[in-house]
């Protein structure tokens, strides 16, 4: 659908950038070949190189002080886990680790592991190896899989996709020889999609999701079968199946299930909502304005408070399945290493960080009419910081990331970093991520565009010193902003990586990999007019003045294997966003375009692209033109 006119019948526009949506022919090439030239130029005439070259030596300073922190899985497997769909394996004699989205270890010592076999383009292969002494290169692969498995008693279980993104079918089979493959459910409207949870003792989930509202299937002895709530699950699993669920999308209606956490003592309602339960061992994570809180509960006594903190806990979710007697789990902590816990015996033990806090942070609220929205402030100690940061994200109920080690040269060099916990995303409550969706959406926007404001004034640093990044969905947020602050100069520059952009064709396009699956999360505006109305007057792409943004610094960073975000979305921006006049309108515009990258990065092609970018990011501060004959 990359004709330049989109007719939904009861409206109809033209697109004069449609065309690069094909992401094919002369002209893309031509553009995209320049622009490639265009970065690298940028790179070696405007980046110090000593300055790069000692970034890079921080980051890999900042990612080592959180790899140290990894798990041990049946005591031979090392396990690190670096973000969404970034698992990284290797055994504990061994320094080299595989990069895979999911893995499996039995009591013998076999491995099963899916990875990314598409250089970025979230095509899976899933792979068992076998034990580590047999030295075999692997025993058997199914393709055209999703990123999660599992492996209970002598079966292997794992999703299948009908198409990119859209995982539809689980599917099981023998686990070590990788044959009688059998369908145990499919999947019939693309707008739902399937994943797989790890339970407690070897035990699973089958979950169908739909922006929110989710349905369970319990995996337990080779029997999956269907649970009787449709809301929002926090799941635990175990022998008995215990969770919290809610009724409904967008409700805080909380109830437990399962003989376990029915009779705990639960916290009160004030420290928020259920995000992470390990029944067996007693202990519940909730969360209340990205607020965190560690409880040990149990039958017949008052919850116990462990921790709280702004953190974000990643649990050791392959111990709980093996039922081994410790639970380990690790915190990230902005300004700070991540930390490794042990739980045993109803008592928590630590691991000292490997790198003491690196910066101090504050918690704040801003307020504007129809909300309050908390926010952190994240700076070198002891100093008054000259650029800020701003960083957010809302959309599908998930969580901000705070992990500040990606910022870490930054931070030391004094710029502050403030994440704004905005409607939309997982930081607080199911309603508060509810509020931001569809026709909603210009609620997170807001939320943003104050936090900005406040970040500013209580830093003391000024629009003209005032940068914003977003990732992914977050692109919608900095975009938007962008085009809605245009003569307000609410902040000079721009970072965006992989960014969705182009909301009205992205949504009004059903043969795109997400769109279906997407529209009780960003709207159905071909066939509902609150949604229309709603998504054109935010959609970055939409939006941007005649003129472009002729004072912006902007930097976009998009690969040509994406399928969450198809570059052609930085792209088609980057190019209007330089407007059609004027002699210096390509000076402050840069993309950067990687080929064989995809949605996520990870390695050394991550570090290397983070350094460039933070290169460009401090060029910017000292005033560089970017001028370049590419």
């Amino acid at each position: 659908m990359d004709s330049s006119v989109r007719d939904l019948g009861m409206v109809a526009w033209n697109d004069p950038y449609a065309w690069v949506e094909s992401m094919d022919g002369r002209q893309w090439e031509t553009t995209i070949s320049k622009e490639i030239r265009r970065f690298n130029t940028i790179v070696e005439h405007y980046v110090d190189r000593t300055e790069k070259k000692t970034v890079e030596e921080e980051l890999v300073f900042a990612r080592a002080s959180e790899s140290g922190r990894s798990f041990l899985v049946r005591g031979e497997i090392e396990v690190w886990i670096g973000g969404t769909l970034s698992v990284s394996w290797a055994y504990d004699d061994e320094e080299e680790f595989n990069h895979v989205t999911d893995l499996a270890v039995d009591r013998e010592g076999n491995v099963w592991d899916i990875a990314d076999s598409g250089s970025g383009s979230e095509s899976y292969t899933l792979c068992y190896w076998g034990q580590k002494s047999t030295k075999k290169p692997v025993v058997w692969k199914h393709t055209t899989v999703g990123p999660s498995l599992l492996v209970i008693g002598d079966t292997c279980y794992f999703l299948e996709a009908k198409k990119s993104l859209w995982y539809w079918r689980l599917m099981c089979c023998d686990a070590k020889t990788g044959k009688n493959v059998r369908i145990l459910y499919e999947e019939v409207d693309p707008r739902w999609n399937l994943s797989l949870v790890r339970g407690e003792n070897s035990t699973g989930y089958l979950v169908r999701e739909n922006s929110g509202l989710q349905q369970a299937f319990f995996l337990k002895n080779g029997v999956l079968k269907t649970m009787e709530h449709m809301g929002f699950f926090v799941l635990s699993g175990g022998e008995t199946n215990n969770y919290f669920v809610t009724d409904g999308r967008g409700t805080d209606n909380w109830k437990a299930v399962g003989p376990i956490v029915t009779k705990w003592e639960l916290p009160p309602v004030s420290a928020g909502i259920p995000e992470h339960l390990v029944a067996s061992k007693g202990l519940l994570v909730t969360r209340k304005y990205g607020l965190r809180s560690l409880w040990f509960c149990a039958q017949r006594q008052a919850p116990k408070l462990l921790q709280r903190g702004y953190a974000q806990y990643i649990f050791n979710t392959w111990s709980t399945h093996y039922g081994e007697k410790t639970v380990s789990f690790r915190t990230i902590r902005p300004g700070s290493s991540t930390q490794l816990y042990f739980f045993k015996n109803n008592e928590l033990s630590e691991v000292p960080p490997l790198m003491e806090n690196y910066a101090e942070v504050k918690s704040y609220f801003a307020k504007h009419r129809w909300s309050t929205v908390p926010y952190l402030i994240v700076k070198q100690k002891d100093t008054i910081p000259h650029t800020l940061l701003v960083i957010g994200y809302g959309a599908y109920g998930l969580p901000t990331g705070i992990n500040t080690a990606r910022w870490y040269p930054l931070l030391i060099r004094g710029w502050a970093i403030a994440f704004a916990f905005v409607r939309g995303g997982g930081d607080h409550t199911m309603a508060w991520a509810n509020a931001a969706r569809t026709w909603r959406r210009e609620a997170s926007i807001i939320d943003f565009e104050t936090v900005i404001r406040d970040a500013q004034k209580n830093t003391g640093i000024s629009p003209h010193a005032t940068c914003v990044y977003g990732r992914s969905a977050g692109g919608i947020l900095v975009g938007a902003a962008a085009a809605r602050q245009a003569g307000t100069n609410l902040f000079a520059g721009l970072y965006a990586e992989v960014p969705y952009l182009d909301l009205l064709r992205t949504t009004t396009n059903p043969d795109l990999p997400l769109t279906q699956l997407e529209y009780e999360e960003f709207g159905e505006p071909h066939k509902r007019i609150e949604d229309l109305v709603a998504l054109g007057s935010i959609s970055p792409m939409d939006t941007i003045p005649e003129q472009g943004f002729p004072q912006l610094f902007a930097l976009m960073r998009t690969g040509g294997n994406d399928k969450e975000v198809l570059a052609y979305e930085p792209v088609k921006w980057i190019l209007k966003a330089r407007g059609t006049t004027g002699a210096d309108r390509n000076v402050r515009k840069i993309l950067a375009f990687e080929r064989n990258q995809g949605h996520f990065v990870s390695g050394s092609s991550g570090l290397e692209n983070q350094a460039a970018d933070l290169g460009i990011l401090l060029a910017w501060r000292r005033g560089c033109s970017f001028r370049v004959d590419a």
